[in-house]
This record gives C-alpha cells, sequence and structure tokens, in this order.
C-alpha cells in the first residue's frame, strides 16, 4: 500500500524508463498525489487522490500477487469482512490459507513481515478500518481492526506458536486502550507455517464490551 509514502524531491525528476522508481511512476500516472509537504525535511507525503484510486490499485496488487481473478480477489474480501464481523474466525483462516496457496512459490518469504504485509494489504483492499505495526507502552501490536462494535488485536507469529502469539497480547496490554470503549475486544493470535505456506493455526480470547 502506498497511502502515506514520504518522498523527496528527487522522486519527481526521474524520467529514466529504464530505471523509473515504482513511486514516481504512480505518481506521474495520477494514482499518487501530494497530500502534504513539510518544508523543514523538504518532504512530500503522497496519497491516493480518492477512495476509487486505492481501491483499484490494491485490487490490482492482490490480484498481482495471488494470480487471482479480480472477481474472485472480491469475493473472497466479502468472505472475510463477514467473516470477522460474525467472528467466524475459522472462515478468516480459511479464505486467509486460500490466497496464500494461490501465490506462486518464487514470491513467498520465510520471514514474518512477508505474512503480515500480505494481510495487511487484503485488510486494506477490504475497506476495514486497519492499523498495522501499532505503538503502545510495551511494544507494537502488528495489526487493529476496528468494527463498530468491536476491536481485533492481532499478533503474527512465524513458526513458532498461535498461543505463544496471544500470550504476547495479553502479557504486553496491546488492547488495553479499548477496554472502556464499549466495544467487544477479541485477542487473535495466527502462526503462519513457512513450510506448508499457511496459517496453520490460531487462537483466541475475547474480552467483553465495558463502557467503565
Amino acid at each position: 500500500d502506498f497511502d502515506g509514502v514520504k518522498v523527496g524531491d528527487t522522486a519527481f525528476d526521474s524520467f529514466d524508463i529504464e530505471r523509473l522508481d515504482i513511486i514516481t511512476l504512480l505518481f506521474q500516472t495520477g494514482y499518487l498525489t501530494i497530500k502534504k509537504y513539510d518544508a523543514g525535511r523538504e518532504l512530500y507525503t503522497l496519497g491516493y487522490p480518492n477512495r476509487e484510486v486505492k481501491k483499484s490499485m490494491l485490487e490490482y496488487l492482490v490480484h498481482a500477487f495471488s494470480n487471482t481473478s479480480a472477481t474472485q480477489v472480491r469475493a473472497y474480501a466479502l468472505d472475510v469482512a463477514d467473516a470477522l464481523q460474525e467472528e467466524d474466525l475459522e472462515k478468516v483462516r480459511d479464505v486467509f490459507n486460500i490466497l496464500l496457496y494461490s501465490l506462486p512459490y518464487q514470491l513467498h518469504q520465510k520471514a514474518e513481515k512477508f505474512y503480515h504485509a500480505i494481510v495487511h494489504l487484503f485488510f486494506t483492499y477490504m475497506g476495514l478500518d486497519v492499523q498495522s505495526e501499532v505503538s503502545t507502552a510495551r511494544g507494537r501490536a502488528d495489526a487493529i481492526v476496528e468494527f463498530d462494535d468491536k476491536v481485533y488485536c492481532f499478533e503474527f507469529k512465524l513458526d513458532r506458536s498461535a498461543q505463544e502469539a496471544l500470550e504476547q497480547l495479553k502479557s504486553r496490554g496491546y488492547a488495553d486502550r479499548y477496554r472502556n470503549t464499549g466495544k467487544k475486544i477479541i485477542l487473535m493470535g495466527v502462526n503462519f507455517s513457512s513450510e506448508k505456506r499457511e496459517v496453520d493455526e490460531f487462537a483466541v480470547e475475547t474480552i467483553q464490551a465495558s463502557t467503565s
């Protein structure tokens, strides 16, 4: 996702077709526009000009990564959004695994950040209120997804255990800021298997809504 990327003046000056930077290309073709300028640091913050362009770009990225048709990508997105709202977490895992299985072997990386990026890309494409690497006093939550009545707090592990991820969520209090919002909190530890290239297990704990 390129929304909010920061660049300097040189990003607008490159016209070498053989070495054209992807950010420069997206800006010159209108997929990105200037949202803010920091004169002190001479940095531009770029973003999508509107929601339609953002959705189109994210759909293309998911399609390109997964080798899945745009129609099927949209269907998967609706399935996951509905499953999260209905708290059908088995279905969430199943759909994500379908996407992971569809990724070409050459694209897979044995790195936690790779799987984190795939999840973030798909959540963002779905139009969910998602934040990644959310800083707290005791660390950073891998992903937070908010609905009107609930908050999902995710921690991802690679080749370890979902229970370890869940315990980290609890011990470091990543969801504490949401305890008095009146929203149900769903802590979800997820473990990816680099050998199977899938979500091989998840562990969940729910904290009921409180306003006190």
